[in-house]
Order: C-alpha cells, then structure tokens, then sequence
C-alpha cells in the first residue's frame, strides 16, 4: 500500500507540472501531505511490529533455553545432594531456617522451616559429642557459620526422639556477589557407628599401648625393610635409647655393641642376615651382650619371630629380656635350692649329695638329731622364737663339733652331723647341754641316733640307719641311741604297720576288748575301759603301742576312734539293758585328737546323732597328754561336762604334774596308774603315797580306780585307803564281750548290786 499511495504521488505532481503554471491548492497540498505522513507512518509502524515480532521471538528462545538451563542446575544439585548422602539445612541472614533436604531413606533431624537459631539446641537435642552437655545455639556450627566461620566436619551429638546420634557437621557462611552475609549452609553426616568405631579403636589401641608398655621384656617390631614400627618403653630402657623411637633398625645398632656368648662381635649386617634366616622358622633364639651408650652392659636373651600374612613376612617381632642377673640369681638359686633358708645348712637333698661324696672315705660316723623343742616353739609360743632356735642350734653344732665335715639340716627340727672316723654315742651327750645365744639359756628337748659307716652304702641307707637309732632312742626316752640291727627291722615293721593299718581299717578288721571296772567292796561290774585289738593276716597280733602312735603320726586316729565309740556304745547299751541300768563303756582319747581344734566340733556332732551317748559312754584322757597344755584342755574337758560326758584322768601319776594339778582340772575320776599298786603290799613309802593320792582325789570330789590290780591283798590294801574301784587282771583280762564278765553276771543276777557310781 505503501507502494501505491508513492505512485499516486508521483503520477499526480507529475500531472502538475506539466500543466500550467499555476499555484497548488493548499487544501490539494495538505492533503498530499497527509497522504504522504500517513503513508510513511503506516510503513514505519509496519517495521516496527516486524522488529518486535522478531525479538519476542528471540526473547522466547532465550527463556526457553534459561529454563532448561535451571531446570538441569536443579536436577544436578539434588542429585548432588542425594549422592552426598547428607542432610542439607539452610537459613537466612536472621538465622531462620529456610529449607532443608534429607537424603532418601534416611532418617534425618526434622527441622521446622522458620525456627529462629537460638531455638535450634532445646528443639533438636544438640549436645557435644560426649553427650555430657547440651549446646550453646552460639556453638552450633550452622550459627557460627552464619557468623563468618567456615566449619569442617565438627562431631556434635544429637538427642532427639528417644535416639542419641553423632553428626559430622560441615557449615560454610552464603554471601551475596557483593560479598554480604545471606545466610548459612550446613551438611550434616550420621557418623553414630563410625564414631562408636572410632572410639572403640582408641581403646583397644590405648590398652595394646598400655599392655605393652607394661611388659617386663622389651617389645620391637621391625619391617622386612628396617623401619621401626613398634618399640616399647622397656625395649628402649634396655638398648640405651632416649627421646623418640628411632625411625631405622640400624639406627639402634649403630648405638650399641653387640656380643655373643662366645665372644664373637655382632654387626648389624650379621644381625640381618639373622633375621633372614628367622624368617623361616617359628622362631629364633640368641643371648647377646648390649654395651649402650654409656658404657653400660646389659644381658639380654633375644628371640625373634616372624610375622607373616598370605605367606609373606611382614614384620619381625623382636622380644628382649633382661637377664643381666641371671648368673647372680642363678648362683643364689642354686644355694636356696641347696640350702635352709634360716641356717643356710645344706639342705636334705644336699646333704645326701655330700653324703654320697663321702662314700670313697672307708670310715665315718653320722649322727642324725631331731630337736622337738623348735617346733614346739613355733606351736606354743610364735614362729619367730621357733626361727631363732632353729638357727642358734645350727651355730651350737658347728661350736660343738668343729671337725665335721657335713653339717646338714633335713626340716626345721632335724639335722645331719658327719664327723671323720668311728664314733660311739657316749661322745654326743653333749647335745642334751644348754644352747646359748638368746637373752636366756635354753635347754632343748633333743634326741639323736648315731650310725657308723662301713663301706658298700649309700647316703639313704646310712641316714636310714641313723634315724632307725633315733626312733629307739625316743621309744626309751634317752637322748643318743647307736644303731643296732634290730633297730632297723623295728622302722620297717613300723612302715608294715603303717600300711597294713590302712587297709584294716578300710575292712574294720580291728576289734574292740574291754576290761571291767568292779566295786572293790562288792565286787560288781561298775564300768569298763574299751580297748582296741588288732591281728592282721601278715603281720600277726599288732600290740596297741605299736600301731596307736602310727595312727596319731599318720592322721588315723579319728577312724580309730569312731570305731571304738561305735562298738563301746553298743556293748554299753546292751550290758545296761540286760543290768536294767546304766553301765558305761569308758573310751581312750589320744593327746593328738584332745588337742585337734576340731575335737569338741565332733563330739557335738556325735551326740547330734545319738543324743543318749553320755549315759553309756565316758572319755578318759592321758596326764601327759594334758600337760602340753594345760590351760586349753581344761577348756576343753569343761565343754565335755557340760555335754553330760564323765571325763576320767588315766594313768595318774606317769607324768610330772605335781598333785595340786588336780585342783585345776575338770575331771570325775582319777585312775592311778599300775606303777603306784605294784608292789603296795611290800613298800610302806608307796602305800603312804597311793593313800594320800586316793584322799586327795576324794576330798576335791573325784572318784579313784585303781588300775593293774592283781592280787587280793592289793585290792584289800586299795579298799582300806578308801579306793572304790578297781580294775586288772584279778578281776579280768581285757575280753570282747562284757557279757561274759563274772562280775557282769553277777550284778545282772541282782547279787550285790549298788547304784553306779562312775
């Protein structure tokens, strides 16, 4: 159109010109004009709704292409995020949580979009990483990044829902292209179970490092290539090393010098080439002289093992144990092995070693002691007067007997004396003198057996002669005994009987006699003493003085016992019975057993089980057995009569207790002893003695049984003292059953019969 309206125009003004010459009408030229602008303006604002089109299409393009732009940023960024693994929390310049991201499956802190930061600890639980205390809102690290800091994997624990948690925090300021603060931006990690990890490894390590260096040896783990990967404390101690652990082997060796057994020098190469070759063993052993640094030496047994993994070594284990002091000890060793403590005698297996030395020598004398006053030192009065004796007897020997050639000590109350040359026991009396040495003069029990030596022994044999001669000197209560044959075979019958006792009492091959107690004036049965009887199939009758003193020895004296309680108490009840009252079956008590702390315990637990026991059974107790300690048995007696146990004092008059003694001791009757009637009738002294014995007796309350009568005239004596009863081979002779007793059937008849006194 713009076309046209321009040919118009020019058609027209064309037209014009060559017509006359005459003015255009103004109103033709306006509207030319009009015509023209309109043309012009209707072209110009075709061209500009061209120009426009043109550029919303490219605007178009550009918006599209931005938003696919963005649309990629967001998906990259949250897959990002997901692949993180993290929680991502953002705020605000204000400190208000804007929006936040958890990973999927994943449990995370729930936060509230618009929470203000000084909310944060209270409403999520946050707490340090010891969960020892909640959290500052200014310590949380998405705060303090808020405030410029830039924070890297900070622990910080979270309490929240019922769960504890530990979270690695990551928080870095957001500022504008301008560089101001917008905000703050925080990735936070579940970390709980590498945390727990973690820490459980710091533990074990402490304690590996805690247990190492507490190790008596020196501990060094070398690698194949010469690093040092451990070295404890002691290990250093022990090559001279101060400040750190050296990095390099052969920064050790080249501090120390190193020497074998033999003498030879060991270089480091040596040493290398050493471990090459342990590399194949389980494990390799050397002892090595270490001369440090300062001139100081060292022993030290070395052992190295290899460490491998899928069969490549990995590193030698290096174990270093001090035994400078080895020799030392070695030799102190040998002398504790070889000698007493306290003396520093050679001890038993020593001296059987000197003995048998000693064999070549045609001819000596050994003399075998035992000194029962240490231990009964040690018992009575404290171990330490116990020791001092015991040392001092030893210096007592060597003043005594200078030219011996062994003194020897066998246990702390035996000891060994070998003197050149034959000599007779008369030439040991001086070991029943005094020994001095302590604030007073003592006086030790001693008993010695002497032996000379002939030729064609040994050191066994010898000392078992000795102590043959020893045992028979105790037997007969002399202080030094030689040796005589028969003194042999009596220990091996001694040994016999010990064995052969266990088995007998295993099968209860031993029996029970007892011998009657009458009424002097009556002449019927009172009581009875139960004595125990023993016949094995080897060795024949076994006298009771025999075996009685091998069961005390041997710790068979309570099965002795029980059996002689149980048969006692059954004759007892069967002879009341038939009597048609009491009669009562008096047992022996060993001195051993009375002074057994557990004595009373089972006395109580036999009553428990037969609570009528005292009315058929009394326990008679040895003077000498009393007189060990006088003050406890008392103790103990009292106990039994408050049980309702008679206590009866046998063979009265064998010990060194003066009468008086009697005063002291809760008892109910006195037995004297055979020793005090033999003879009454032919020795006025003696009948003077028993009398006053028996009136004492009466007058503290205690009954008297005469023991070993065998004679009328004996009996009528004791009777006319005042003696109630009586007991021996006049009346009768130990027998297994009381039933058949005269005077039992006599007092069961109802001949004679008085109320039982004892």
């Amino acid at each position: 159109m713009l076309v046209v309206a321009a040919l118009v125009l020019m058609a027209y003004l064309t037209g014009w010109r060559a017509g006359p010459q005459q003015a255009l009408p103004t109103e033709v030229a306006g509207l030319i004009v009009t015509v023209v602008m309109g043309v012009v303006v209707a072209v110009t604002v075709q061209w500009r709704l061209r120009e426009a089109r043109g550029a919303e299409a490219k605007l178009q393009r550009v918006v599209d292409e931005r938003t696919r732009q963005i649309h990629w940023e967001r998906n990259f960024q949250r897959a990002l995020l997901e692949s993180l693994n993290d929680q991502v929390v953002v705020c605000d310049a204000d400190g208000r949580i804007m929006q936040q991201h958890a990973p999927t499956g994943r449990d995370g802190v729930n936060l509230v979009i618009g929470m203000p930061a000084h909310e944060w600890p209270e409403a999520y639980g946050l707490m340090d990483a010891d969960f020892s205390r909640a959290l500052l809102h200014t310590e949380v690290p998405l705060y303090r990044a808020l405030h410029g800091e830039h924070v890297r994997q900070e622990v910080i624990g979270v309490s929240h829902t019922g769960r504890r948690r530990l979270v690695s925090c990551t928080a870095s300021p957001l500022r504008g292209q301008d560089g101001t603060l917008q905000g703050a931006i925080t990735a936070m990690n579940d970390v709980t179970d590498r945390e727990h990890q973690r820490q459980e490894a710091q533990r074990t390590a402490r304690h590996h490092q805690q247990v190492l260096e507490g190790m008596g040896e020196g501990v060094l783990l070398v690698a194949p290539d010469g690093s040092i990967l451990t070295m404890n404390g002691q290990a250093k101690r022990l090559v001279g090393q101060t400040g750190r652990t050296p990095a390099r082997f052969e920064d050790i060796l080249s501090r120390v010098k190193l020497t074998m057994t033999g003498g030879q020098e060991v270089t480091a190469v040596d040493l290398r080439y050493l471990e090459e070759v342990s590399a194949g063993d389980p494990q390799w052993e050397t002892v090595l002289q270490v001369q440090r640094a300062d001139q100081s030496v060292v022993w030290l047994h070395l052992c190295v093992q290899p460490l491998a993994e899928e069969g490549r070594v990995t590193a030698l284990l290096h174990t270093l144990t001090d035994i400078t002091d080895r020799r030392e000890l070695r030799r102190q060793l040998q002398r504790a092995t070889d000698h007493m403590r306290l003396t520093g005698l050679p001890n038993r297996h020593y001296t059987h070693k000197l003995i048998d030395d000693l064999t070549r020598v045609d001819t000596w004398t050994a003399v075998l002691m035992k000194v029962a006053t240490i231990r009964d030192l040690r018992t009575t009065e404290h171990t330490g007067a116990g020791e001092n004796l015991e040392i001092l007897w030893a210096r007592h020997l060597e003043t005594l007997y200078p030219d011996a050639v062994v003194t020897g000590q066998l246990d702390e109350q035996t000891f060994v004396l070998v003197l050149p040359g034959a000599r007779g026991p008369e030439e040991f009396q001086l070991l029943a003198g005094e020994v001095t040495g302590s604030e007073e003069a003592l006086r030790p029990a001693v008993q010695a057996g002497v032996f000379t030596y002939v030729g064609g022994m040994s050191s066994h044999e010898v000392l078992q002669r000795a102590e043959a001669a020893l045992e028979y000197a105790a037997q007969r209560g002399v202080t030094v005994s030689g040796y005589e044959e028969r003194h042999l075979e009596v220990r091996k019958r001694r040994h016999r009987v010990q064995r052969r006792l266990h088995r007998a009492l295993e099968r209860e091959e031993l029996s029970v006699h007892y011998q009657p107690i009458v009424n002097l004036t009556s002449g019927d049965l009172v009581s009875a003493e139960a004595l125990v009887r023993w016949t094995d199939d080897e060795l024949g009758f076994v006298p009771p003085d025999q075996f009685i003193p091998v069961a005390e020895q041997v710790g068979l004296i309570p099965l002795v016992s029980r059996l002689v309680v149980r048969h006692a108490y059954r004759q007892a009840q069967l002879v009341s019975e038939t009597a048609g009252r009491p009669v009562r079956v008096s047992v022996n008590v060993s001195p051993i057993e009375l002074a057994h702390p557990e004595f009373l315990n089972r006395v109580e637990r036999l009553l428990r089980r037969v609570p009528d026991a005292p009315r058929f059974l009394s326990m008679e107790v040895t003077e000498s057995g009393l007189l060990q300690d006088l003050k406890e048995a008392a103790r103990k007696l009292e106990a039994l009569r408050e049980m309702g146990i008679r206590v009866a004092l046998d063979d009265f008059g064998t010990g060194f207790s003066a009468l008086s003694t009697l005063q002291a001791l809760p008892i109910d009757t006195v037995k004297i002893d055979r020793a005090f009637v033999s003879g009454i009738e032919r020795d006025a002294r003696q009948r003077t003695l028993t009398s006053a014995v028996v009136r004492l007796a009466h007058e503290l309350g205690m009954d008297v049984v005469a023991e070993g009568i065998e004679t009328p005239a004996q009996a009528r004596l004791l009777r006319d003292m005042g003696c109630t009863y009586g007991q021996g081979y006049l009346f009768s002779r130990p027998i297994p059953d009381l039933m058949s007793c005269p005077h039992s059937v006599a007092a069961m008849t109802g001949r004679g019969t008085k109320p039982e006194q004892w």
